[in-house]
């Protein structure tokens, strides 16, 4: 009989294999029709003759049939195949009974044409090689056909079926379904674990294996999922993108129809499919059209035009001119490079209803619900976006251009202002500003005027980039050979006003700008339109009415406190945008500034200044006060834009005129030409202005951070950081007290410790007095080393146990070191190598482990040093001497083929264990790094904790003064049992009052906070962390560590930087700076008062 093992063995391998089998065949079902396609495609692709064209026919037709009559298609499939089939066959024959003479003679006598037309139609002698490679393509799709008919199509036909999964619901599977993975349906329990364990590595392998196959398949289903919906919601804009791209490398009259289709039904958002079909549809024709215009049977001749005695004898004149290439029809060798973009066209649009189907088919599923139109995540609306990191990110996806759409509309006109720089750059600027100006409803009144402007200019563009036909022999008007101009100084005005040219036309690829422009519109358009059909009702993104009625109007904040309390990831993310995008965008603006040297650069300079000067009391003015002040400097940003899209046409056309009679105006405005492709002339003068190579892309960018600063006040969570930063300056004073009288008890500390330890030498040298006494020894001084060496006696050491006072805590040695923390007396790097190198690595890792759960438990680690864990090598070693003895004993038992499998498994656990030690020792490193910026931000820690409460208070205070009470509740800290037991002593008792501001309808609340400074062990306070920043990762905390450590020492950055600054530059201008450091700063102690800041600040300014 067999084993039973063996039995095992062979079914799981079975199974296995059936799984895989069957996992194949159901893709071989799905995508062999692809395959098909594909090959028919790849026969019409080559070389132009008759029956390729017709390939080419019956590939279009199943392409055209396939999007517009879906069921149709399905019906007509098989038929449609055997005529391929049927074709091919013929194909065949015809070509290799051609190579017959006898045979060729007779087409010849029989249809009258001649070698040339039969070669163009596809008949023609080859020698061996050639007819077999002539043959092998055919061949080999007739091939893929036949396997398609007879194989796939009946599975196929279940799979496409729209209604194939309401089916099986309602009648039951008629077809095997696809089976999962084997094994996947086993529960795994704890005692299924326990048996894993013994069996071989083989074995633990392979479920290993099939326990990650179903795992990568879950997030499979996941990423597919949300992949195919990103589909169905973005590919139309994807296939726009492609035909706008196709036009502007391929200027032509087949081009434009695609460009007037798009700006015609852009604006039409629900008759986006239409304009997919006659996409569709004319690239089917245009492609046929190329095709046939490569065969010799076409006449060339209707197309040729000469212009010569006309009107000039000048390029391109002066030549036979061929209008075919202005309609958009050229021979080419390779017509698949030359039909490449038209293919891609065809190719997106088929794959975008591909999407349309599939999404149909999977809505059709009982139990799935459709989402609304452009949503992603139809259970995340307005409210779950402060959940949560992951629920806010989920949000955006559903919502982000419904809640910014406006903004990127701003955006993407500033993009191609900068594009662009010519006339219809000025035009974009001129309708940009009027946007600014009004309120967000009166853009949504205007905005209809404004996409009909955009769909007028963007096709009128195009036509202007096309211009006439050569072959009308007609000249422009804005020729130089009209107008008395120079050539170079036509051309360059030609290009400004976008003008039509035989030499050099207009550039298309700024188009492309213009494209983005009008979709982003046209999507917003769509917004403005939800909005006014249901106005009064908050939709499920939210309402993105202004918040200035309801701030002036004092009404509660409707979202939750960020500011107070951190209790997400999302939490982190909301206090840097909020609190510190403010500096970001003064540093961009400043970045900006000063990469140019003009008056451009100047105002944003000065404007910085200007905001950088008020610092936060700027942020906590009235907020209409703030939009205005914000506006001003967004305005300015605008304005310069504007003057430098304006002045493009003096830079690029009278730019040697200016430099020779105002050479200072060129250098204090910038004047240089930004259009791309434009070649400076030698400069007759020695007017010489700096290159600008950022051109307006540093002005967009400061265009786009101003916005988002503009939108973040506009936004009920920056009402949260307006009260925070209200309470911070009237706790500011108290701030400043806490931090002294920490630093005086410190001092005092430090004092009382070096009197201990005075103390008790002064009692150590008595009592050595006194024995000396007591021996009554007559004392000899040495005369030399060896003499005092053996004057000692053991009396010296002798003590009695009444005088002897142990002071572990104090001493000489430990005096002016930092206390061991529960941080520190974790493994530090250097220990756990000390470990690794003395215990092995095993060891190290265990080591590290347990002092992890000893730290997360609150109890003190087991000792690091090698002889604390093991009290000899010997004894390190025995647990590891018993495990190689059973280890040795179970070899026995179970043979050689045992012996191989458990070297592998150690080989394994090696890997393992290898790869922990290195976990451990950057976790290691990471929180000694924790640890030592935690030592250094000890005291700002500690003021900011005991101010929290009374942080809290006064931010209520403020919110009931301004009726900004947010329904959300508060925790305040109360003071523990230490805190509460020190308050008796007047020395380290200290009491500040912060009076808030009266007002008529709320009475006065004031806010007193003792703080007991004797119950506080300061150097333990970094054990003290919020709940939150416990559960965090190690590397989190390094970066909160980080930022306490800068903040808490910004002083000593600022002293750096100033140092720094005069290395680099080393001039007098830099060298007061290290003076004002060394000389003023370092010398104020604790930290430099507000005087030393702004006399820094004035002069650096």
């Amino acid at each position: 009989s067999r084993p039973v093992g063996m039995d095992s063995m062979e079914g799981s391998d079975s199974s296995t294999m059936v799984w895989i089998g069957l996992y194949v065949w159901t893709l071989l079902c799905k995508y062999w029709i692809l395959v098909c396609a594909s090959m028919l495609l790849v026969i019409s692709l080559q070389e132009v003759v008759v029956y390729r064209i017709i390939y080419m026919i019956l590939f279009l037709l199943f392409v055209l049939t396939f999007q517009f009559a879906f069921t149709f298609w399905r019906v007509t499939m098989r038929l449609f195949w055997w005529l391929v089939i049927l074709y091919s066959m013929l194909v065949l024959i015809i070509l290799y009974t051609y190579q017959f003479d006898n045979v060729a003679e007779a087409w010849r006598n029989t249809t009258k044409l001649s070698d040339d037309t039969l070669a163009d139609i596809g008949l023609e002698h080859f020698d061996t090689t050639g007819l077999f490679i002539r043959l092998l393509t055919p061949t080999c799709f007739l091939i893929l056909v036949i396997l398609q008919v007879h194989y796939f199509h009946q599975p196929f036909m279940h799979l496409s079926d729209i209604n194939r999964y309401k089916k099986a619901e309602m009648e039951g599977p008629t077809t095997p379904v696809l089976p999962v993975s084997p094994g996947s349906h086993t529960t795994v329990t704890e005692g299924s674990m326990d048996a894993n364990k013994k069996k071989t590595v083989g074995k633990r392998f392979k479920a290993c294996v099939k326990r990650t196959w179903i795992k990568a398949g879950e997030i499979w289903d996941l990423i597919t999922w949300f992949l195919w919906r990103l589909a169905e919601i973005h590919i139309f804009k994807v296939v726009a993108f492609i035909i706008i791209m196709t036009c502007v490398y391929e200027v032509s009259a087949v081009s434009a129809v695609y460009v007037i289709l798009l700006a015609v039904f852009l604006p039409m958002t629900g008759l986006w499919f239409v304009l997919s079909h006659l996409a569709l549809l004319w690239t089917a024709l245009v492609i046929l059209s190329k095709m046939i215009y490569q065969l010799d049977l076409v006449d060339n001749k209707p197309w040729l035009t000469n212009c010569t005695g006309n009107i000039s004898q000048n390029w391109p004149f002066n030549e036979t001119i061929n209008n075919a290439k202005w309609v958009g029809m050229d021979r080419s060798e390779h017509l698949g490079y030359y039909l490449r973009n038209y293919i891609g066209i065809l190719l997106l649009i088929v794959l975008e209803r591909i999407v349309v189907y599939r999404q149909t088919q999977y809505y059709n599923t009982p139990g799935v619900v459709k989402p609304k139109t452009g949503i992603i995540f139809s259970d995340i609306q307005r409210k779950q976006a402060d959940e949560g990191l992951i629920e806010c990110g989920k949000f955006f996806l559903n919502y982000f251009f419904y809640k910014f759409g406006l903004e990127l509309c701003f955006i993407m006109t500033a993009i191609t202002i900068c594009v662009r720089v010519d006339a219809y750059s000025m035009l974009y600027a001129v309708l940009l500003g009027i946007q600014l100006l009004l309120s967000r409803r009166c853009c949504a009144r205007v905005w209809p005027v404004y996409t009909i402007i955009l769909v007028i200019l963007l096709p009128l563009q195009y036509l202007l980039a096309l211009g006439l036909p050569v072959g009308f022999c007609y000249q422009y008007l804005w020729d130089a050979t009209v107008w008395i101009l120079k050539e170079d100084e036509t051309m360059e005005l030609e290009q400004w006003f976008y003008l039509p040219d035989y030499l050099s036309p207009p550039n298309s690829i700024k188009l492309v700008a213009d494209f983005f422009q009008l979709l982003f519109v046209c999507l917003q358009w769509r917004v403005f339109r939800k909005e006014m059909r249901f106005k009064g009702v908050e939709l499920d993104g939210g309402t993105n009415e202004d918040i200035l009625p309801e701030v002036e109007a004092k009404q509660p904040i409707p979202v939750s406190d960020f500011t107070t309390k951190i209790t997400s990831y999302l939490d982190v993310v909301k206090n840097f945008v909020f609190v510190y995008m403010f500096w970001v965008t003064l540093a961009i603006v400043f970045i900006a500034g000063t990469s140019r040297i003009n008056l451009f650069s100047m105002g944003y300079v000065m404007a910085v200044f200007y905001f950088m000067w008020f610092e936060r009391e700027f942020l906590i003015k009235p907020l209409r006060r703030l939009l205005r002040a914000w506006n001003g400097l967004l305005g300015l940003c605008y304005f310069i834009m504007l003057l430098k899209a304006a002045l493009q046409l003096p830079s690029c056309v009278y730019i040697d005129l200016i430099s020779s009679k105002a050479c200072w105006v060129v250098q204090l405005l910038g004047m240089t030409c930004l259009r791309p492709g434009y070649v400076p002339k030698k400069a007759d003068t020695d007017c010489v202005v700096a290159d600008d190579n950022t051109g307006l892309s540093l002005d967009v960018v400061c265009f786009v951070f101003l916005l988002l600063q503009r939108k973040i006040y506009t936004s009920h969570y920056f009402r949260h950081v307006v009260a925070d930063f209200e309470a911070q300056n009237r706790l500011a004073s108290r701030g400043c007290q806490l931090i002294n009288r920490i630093l005086m008890q410190q001092v005092d500390k430090q004092k009382k410790e070096e009197k201990q330890i005075i103390y008790a030498i002064k009692k150590k040298m008595r009592s050595l007095k006194e024995k000396q006494k007591n021996i009554k020894k007559k004392f000899v001084e040495p005369e030399e080393h060896f003499q005092a060496i053996r004057s000692g006696d053991y009396y010296l050491f002798d003590e009695s146990e009444d005088e002897t006072e142990v002071d572990d805590e104090i001493n000489t040695i430990t005096f002016g070191q930092d206390p061991v923390g529960e941080e520190d007396k974790a493994l530090s790097p250097i220990k756990l190598m000390t470990t690794a190198m003395t215990s092995g690595v095993n060891e190290a890792v265990k080591q590290s482990e347990q002092d992890e759960k000893d730290l997360d438990r609150g109890r003190s680690p087991r000792p690091t040093s090698p002889s604390a864990t093991t009290d000899t090598p010997d004894a390190a070693a025995e647990p590891d001497n018993q495990k190689i003895v059973a280890t040795v004993t179970e070899e026995k038992k179970e043979g050689e083929k045992g012996t191989e499998e458990e070297q592998k498994g150690e080989g394994i656990d090696k890997v393992k264990t290898i790869f922990s030690f290195i976990v451990a020792l950057l976790v290691s490193c990471a929180d000694w790094m924790t640890a030592l910026f935690n030592r250094i931000s000890r005291n700002y820690r500690l003021v900011a904790a005991k101010m929290k409460d009374d942080h809290i208070r006064v931010k209520l205070q403020i919110q009931s003064e301004t009726g900004h009470i947010t329904a959300t509740n508060i925790e305040m800290r109360e003071p523990d049992g230490e805190q509460k037991g020190a308050t008796g002593a007047s020395d380290d008792l200290m009491e500040v009052s912060v009076q808030p501001v009266k007002t008529v309808d709320t009475p006065m609340v004031p806010v007193s906070s003792k703080l007991s400074l004797s119950g506080i062990d300061l150097d333990r306070f970094e054990e003290e962390e919020e709940a939150f920043e416990k559960k965090q990762s190690c590397i989190y905390r390094l970066l909160v560590a980080t930022y306490f450590a800068i903040v808490a020492r910004t002083e000593m950055l600022c002293y750096f930087l100033m140092v720094l600054n005069h290395i680099l530059s080393a001039s007098l201008l830099s060298l007061p700076l290290p003076m004002f450091a060394f000389l003023w700063g370092m010398l104020s102690v604790p930290r430099p008062t507000k005087t030393f800041w702004i006399t820094v600040i004035t002069y650096t300014e």
